[in-house]
């Protein structure tokens, strides 16, 4: 089980009479509370982020111990995806756009172009995603991607991605994080943030305006 809610309620029935329940992991996460029967029990607390096997330890009248089953796995993830897009091809033969990023694995993915959706795909396990997409438009095109994680948490964009199919385009960057894909004989501006520069196969001259090597 993977979710971002790291409360967690468990609870059970002893074989007899007991005067002391705990819920444990790794180690003791609380004291369950028992019922008036003495055998019926529960506990409800809080996980910090991680990976559980909750069970529980118990002490009859007598002083006997013993304890449950180790329970499923609990996965507790509050950490937002981090994606990125890393590229984009496009093939004039099919005017189909290839566009290509990394997030968490088996994240599900949304790209859009300003409020419009691109498409919506599911990386793979290594986290890398791959997108064909029929890109209209010979301007600059600005893609922002959006990412949910199998435990419900979401990411945005740190930047944009910007990307041009003619050749002869100025990319403009913004405050963020930005990806600029290069075309040929495109002019290049990263402004603010920790930008990334990416050049295809047969890119021919770019020009790269403000390009800062102390920052890297």
């Amino acid at each position: 089980m993977i979710t971002s809610d790291g409360h967690v309620t468990i609870s059970g029935l002893a074989s007899e009479q007991v005067n002391s329940v705990n819920a444990l992991t790794s180690t003791q996460v609380g004291t369950a509370t028992i019922a008036a029967d003495g055998k019926s029990w529960s506990f409800s607390g809080n996980l910090a982020e991680g990976s559980y096997q909750v069970y529980a330890k118990m002490t009859d009248l007598a002083g006997n111990g013993g304890q449950t089953a180790s329970q499923a796995t609990v996965v507790v993830d509050q950490t937002k995806p981090a994606h990125v897009m890393l590229d984009a091809i496009y093939n004039p033969a099919t005017n189909i756009t290839t566009l290509k990023g990394t997030s968490e694995a088996n994240s599900s993915v949304s790209i859009f172009e300003g409020t419009k959706l691109i498409g919506t795909v599911t990386a793979a396990a290594d986290g890398s995603w791959s997108l064909q997409a029929a890109v209209t438009g010979k301007g600059v095109h600005s893609y922002t991607e959006t990412s949910t994680d199998l435990a419900g948490n979401t990411g945005s964009s740190a930047g944009v991605t910007l990307f041009a199919q003619p050749a002869k385009q100025s990319l403009s960057g913004g405050a963020g994080n930005d990806v600029l894909i290069g075309g040929p004989n495109d002019t290049l501006t990263g402004g603010g943030g920790s930008d990334a520069f990416v050049f295809n196969p047969n890119f021919g001259k770019e020009t790269i305006k403000d390009f800062n090597v102390n920052r890297m």
